[in-house]
Protein backbone atom coordinates (compact mmCIF):
# COMPACT_ATOMS: atom_id res chain seq x y z
CA UNK A 1 0.00 0.00 0.00
CA UNK A 2 1.21 3.19 -0.93
CA UNK A 3 1.20 6.12 1.51
CA UNK A 4 -0.44 9.11 -0.31
CA UNK A 5 1.22 11.49 2.11
CA UNK A 6 4.63 10.15 0.72
CA UNK A 7 3.49 10.53 -2.85
CA UNK A 8 2.32 14.17 -1.92
CA UNK A 9 5.90 15.20 -0.74
CA UNK A 10 7.37 13.71 -3.35
CA UNK A 11 5.19 15.73 -5.31
CA UNK A 12 5.73 19.09 -3.71
CA UNK A 13 9.59 18.45 -3.53
CA UNK A 14 9.51 17.87 -7.46
CA UNK A 15 7.51 21.07 -7.81
CA UNK A 16 9.47 23.06 -5.40
CA UNK A 17 6.50 23.16 -3.01
CA UNK A 18 5.57 23.36 0.50
CA UNK A 19 3.54 21.20 1.55
CA UNK A 20 1.35 21.67 5.11
CA UNK A 21 0.60 24.61 7.08
CA UNK A 22 4.31 26.01 7.07
CA UNK A 23 5.56 29.98 8.37
CA UNK A 24 7.42 31.56 5.88
CA UNK A 25 8.77 34.34 7.70
CA UNK A 26 11.00 33.94 11.18
CA UNK A 27 8.82 36.21 13.39
CA UNK A 28 6.46 35.74 16.22
CA UNK A 29 3.98 33.22 15.28
CA UNK A 30 0.18 34.29 14.64
CA UNK A 31 -2.21 30.93 14.42
CA UNK A 32 -1.92 29.45 11.15
CA UNK A 33 -5.26 29.46 9.09
CA UNK A 34 -7.48 26.56 8.31
CA UNK A 35 -8.01 25.04 4.67
CA UNK A 36 -10.13 22.04 4.14
CA UNK A 37 -11.43 20.45 0.46
CA UNK A 38 -14.51 18.80 0.41
CA UNK A 39 -15.54 16.08 -1.21
CA UNK A 40 -12.07 14.65 -1.14
CA UNK A 41 -11.72 13.25 -4.14
CA UNK A 42 -13.98 14.45 -6.41
CA UNK A 43 -16.14 13.82 -9.50
CA UNK A 44 -17.38 17.67 -10.95
CA UNK A 45 -16.93 20.12 -8.44
CA UNK A 46 -15.49 20.88 -4.75
CA UNK A 47 -15.79 22.98 -1.82
CA UNK A 48 -12.49 25.18 -0.29
CA UNK A 49 -13.27 25.81 3.09
CA UNK A 50 -10.66 28.21 5.19
CA UNK A 51 -10.04 29.82 8.36
CA UNK A 52 -8.14 33.29 9.19
CA UNK A 53 -7.55 34.27 12.67
CA UNK A 54 -6.97 37.38 11.62
CA UNK A 55 -7.23 40.15 9.01
CA UNK A 56 -5.07 39.64 6.06
CA UNK A 57 -4.22 39.04 2.98
CA UNK A 58 -5.18 36.08 1.28
CA UNK A 59 -4.32 34.38 -2.36
CA UNK A 60 -5.66 30.87 -3.42
CA UNK A 61 -4.12 29.18 -6.38
CA UNK A 62 -3.97 25.96 -8.25
CA UNK A 63 -0.94 23.52 -9.01
CA UNK A 64 -0.79 20.33 -11.06
CA UNK A 65 1.68 17.45 -11.61
CA UNK A 66 3.43 19.62 -14.04
CA UNK A 67 4.16 23.00 -12.01
CA UNK A 68 1.53 24.82 -13.94
CA UNK A 69 -0.27 27.21 -11.84
CA UNK A 70 -3.98 28.33 -12.09
CA UNK A 71 -4.93 31.60 -9.58
CA UNK A 72 -8.21 31.29 -8.30
CA UNK A 73 -8.11 34.64 -6.13
CA UNK A 74 -6.11 36.89 -6.38
CA UNK A 75 -4.17 38.77 -3.21
CA UNK A 76 -6.87 40.37 -1.82
CA UNK A 77 -7.94 41.58 2.26
CA UNK A 78 -10.12 39.64 3.89
CA UNK A 79 -11.53 40.31 7.50
CA UNK A 80 -11.04 37.36 10.03
CA UNK A 81 -13.65 34.74 9.62
CA UNK A 82 -14.69 31.78 7.53
CA UNK A 83 -14.57 31.69 4.08
CA UNK A 84 -15.84 29.39 0.96
CA UNK A 85 -14.86 28.99 -2.40
CA UNK A 86 -16.41 26.74 -4.72
CA UNK A 87 -14.07 24.69 -7.13
CA UNK A 88 -16.22 23.56 -10.67
CA UNK A 89 -14.24 21.75 -12.71
CA UNK A 90 -16.94 22.89 -15.67
CA UNK A 91 -15.88 26.33 -14.86
CA UNK A 92 -11.90 25.95 -14.49
CA UNK A 93 -11.68 23.58 -17.85
CA UNK A 94 -7.72 23.92 -17.20
CA UNK A 95 -8.02 21.80 -14.19
CA UNK A 96 -8.12 18.09 -15.69
CA UNK A 97 -8.20 15.08 -13.71
CA UNK A 98 -5.86 13.98 -11.20
CA UNK A 99 -3.80 15.04 -8.26
CA UNK A 100 -4.20 18.98 -8.19
CA UNK A 101 -2.85 21.13 -4.82
CA UNK A 102 -4.59 23.69 -3.67
CA UNK A 103 -2.01 26.51 -1.66
CA UNK A 104 -3.59 29.24 0.36
CA UNK A 105 -0.97 31.80 1.18
CA UNK A 106 -1.95 33.87 4.30
CA UNK A 107 -0.25 37.26 4.91
CA UNK A 108 -0.48 39.17 8.06
CA UNK A 109 1.55 41.75 10.09
CA UNK A 110 4.36 41.08 8.03
CA UNK A 111 4.29 36.99 8.05
CA UNK A 112 3.67 35.00 5.32
CA UNK A 113 2.27 31.46 5.58
CA UNK A 114 1.76 29.05 3.05
CA UNK A 115 -0.78 26.16 3.53
CA UNK A 116 -1.18 23.66 0.49
CA UNK A 117 -3.63 20.57 0.56
CA UNK A 118 -3.96 17.80 -2.44
CA UNK A 119 -7.29 17.03 -3.81
CA UNK A 120 -7.74 14.39 -6.66
CA UNK A 121 -9.92 14.91 -9.30
CA UNK A 122 -11.41 11.78 -11.39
Amino acid sequence: ILDSTLVERAFCEELGLLCGATSLSPAVMVAAPELKITPNPASISANLEYTLPTDGTVHLRLINTLGQSLTLLAPERQAAGAYSFALDRRVWEDLGEGLIFCQLIYEVSGQQYLQTQRIVFF
